[in-house]
């Protein structure tokens, strides 16, 4: 049985759509994939903001707050979220020191500091405050800041 062109038309364009689905997959990765880098963008942009809040707290109050929940109810400070995106529970914080503080968070993904995220190793370079933030493996993740006390940034 001979095939006629329509046939052999339609398998090809079959072929060419199935191929690009899976280019697309294996490029973007999954919805899952995209999901989890979604969330932990999220967590990195909450993360910021928590540390900016927590030296503007800090500035006004010359002390950090006991916890979290604290520092989202000052006046002096605004956070749009100190709970993790997906499971709800408040960001980890400790106070180290008078001025320095931890903050921790759970990552489902590797980023770095070009705003990437993938499944190999973190690149280790930090260049500024919040570049360790970017800079994230994936698991329990804990990061120490220094209160900036507009006087200029401090890294440890």
């Amino acid at each position: 049985m001979k095939m006629n062109g329509v046939k052999v038309f339609t398998g090809i364009v079959t072929l060419c759509v199935i191929a690009v689905i899976v280019l697309g997959f294996v490029m973007a990765g999954s919805p899952n994939s995209a999901r989890a880098r979604n969330a932990d963008q999220n967590r990195v942009d909450s993360l910021q903001q928590i540390t900016g809040a927590l030296d503007n707290y800090w500035n006004a109050n010359k002390a950090l707050p006991h916890n979290l929940e604290e520092l989202s109810s000052g006046q002096n400070s605004y956070v749009q979220s100190i709970n993790d995106p997906k499971t709800g529970e408040v960001y980890g914080y400790s106070v180290v020191s008078g001025m320095s503080y931890e903050l921790c968070a759970d990552f489902e993904t590797v980023g770095n500091q070009q705003g990437g995220y993938s499944s190999g190793p973190a690149k280790p370079v930090i260049s500024g405050p919040y570049d360790k933030l970017m800079n994230h493996g994936i698991g329990h993740q804990c990061f120490v800041f220094n209160i900036n006390n507009w006087s200029g940034p401090t890294v440890k």
